[in-house]
């Protein structure tokens, strides 16, 4: 499952057409294709009718707690089966994805674990609870595990470990080091699902702009590798539109004509409030091509929805205000963007969809109005805490940045 989505989709429709009568088969289907938005209900109706041992009954369980969308509860049946069946990366892999989601850093560590003792052998293990330790600021065995499971399998590579090694390099500050591993990684990504293709090249593109390389080589990454897989897929638009927004962050002219395909590809209202980091782009990439009355009717169906969810209570504190500041950003009204940004809790992003390294794209937001307004003290503040000085010390934007406050 970690990066190869489309393959995976084709093996489990033929396990199922081959076996439909198989609980496992279904319900692995059935956990495969919610992720996507698609209908299941088949896949449950038949792993329901087959289901005979207690794990496949806790699996069918953990199949309708997706469906309700009740992510907690299915968090708990896979932290059940893996108490007592740790060999199956399957559910480990899908408790680590609803524990991220959750803010859950110490499940998906604990998952981890028990999965690795079980899969020594496995490099994709070993990835996995790298992953957990990096968001749980475990870095140190984070990134030895990630050498672990490289070491296992360096021919084929594994894109996941290799994007994990990458999230830990660079908030080390440790660009060149990282920027000239992924450069021997690519060849790798070729057979990878959209997601892991255009991620992995995301993580890489930062890395060549926190070094300032030419902007023809960032635009040439874009148009060949960030925005050429699925633009149907909401993961590969995330990727497109947050790296158009870091380019107008650092000031380089992306062209309007790549700004326009991308809306034209995340303008679909049926998509508005699905994967709540992408509506926070959208507002942004709406508003600079001039799609006023689109951002607009987002922002409404945003307010609507933090009020009416059942985790109001954290989109308060994320998604709705740092959806507010985007807007206000985007319309030059940088003090209320600011005085919006200020009620985000910004350690809380990763319960809406965002890693730490895509958290730092809104707090770059805050960091410019900031600059805008010229007030340099909590720029500088602010670049210290969530930059770190490792990273500034190693990246001409951020050094020079800082460098230009204190004179």
């Amino acid at each position: 499952m970690q990066g190869c989505f489309k393959k995976t989709e084709e093996l489990l429709d033929e396990a199922v057409l081959i076996d439909s009568d198989n609980c496992v088969s279904n319900v692995m289907a059935g956990n495969f294709k919610i992720l996507f938005g698609k209908t299941v209900s088949d896949y449950i109706q038949r792993a329901k009718r087959f289901a005979v041992t207690e794990k496949e009954k806790i699996m069918c369980d953990l199949l309708n707690y997706q469906i309700e969308g009740k992510l907690a509860a299915a968090l708990e049946s896979c932290v059940s089966i893996v108490n007592r069946w740790p060999e199956d990366l399957w559910i480990a892999k899908l408790g680590n994805l609803f524990a991220f989601y959750l803010g859950k850093n110490e499940i998906s560590v604990r998952l981890g674990r028990l999965a690795l003792a079980a899969n020594s052998e496995s490099h994709l293990a070993y990835g996995m609870l790298a992953f957990a330790l990096e968001e749980s600021g475990e870095l140190e065995e984070a990134e030895e595990l990630c050498r672990t499971a490289l070491g296992m399998c360096s021919e084929k590579g594994d894109p996941w470990a290799e994007h994990t090694l990458a999230h830990i390099l660079h908030s080390q500050g440790r660009i060149q080091e990282a920027a000239k591993l992924m450069s021997t990684f690519t060849h790798h990504w070729t057979e990878c699902n959209s997601f892991m293709y255009t991620h992995n090249w995301w993580h890489y593109a930062l890395l060549l702009l926190d070094l300032e390389c030419g902007k023809d080589e960032l635009l040439s990454i874009f148009d060949d590798h960030i925005w050429n897989k699925d633009r149907t897929f909401i993961q590969d638009q995330i990727m497109a539109t947050s790296f158009l927004l870091i380019l107008d962050l650092r000031k380089i002219d992306y062209g309007q004509d790549r700004l326009d395909s991308v809306v034209s590809y995340i303008n679909n209202e049926n998509e508005f409030c699905v994967e709540l980091q992408s509506d926070l782009l959208r507002l942004w990439a709406f508003q600079k091509s001039g799609n006023i009355d689109l951002a607009n009717k987002l922002l409404q169906r945003i307010d609507d929805y933090s009020t009416n969810s059942t985790r109001s209570t954290l989109l308060k504190s994320t998604y709705m205000p740092c959806a507010k500041a985007v807007v206000e950003f985007g319309s030059s009204n940088y003090r209320e963007a600011v005085s919006n940004f200020e009620k985000c809790d910004f350690n809380r992003f990763q319960q809406i969809g965002a890693s730490k390294e895509q958290s730092l794209l809104f707090i770059e937001v805050l960091i410019e109005s900031l600059e805008r307004l010229g007030q340099h003290s909590e720029e500088k503040k602010l670049i210290t805490e969530y930059i770190g000085m490792k990273r500034i010390e190693n990246t001409p934007f951020w050094s020079e940045k800082i460098r230009s406050i204190s004179i």
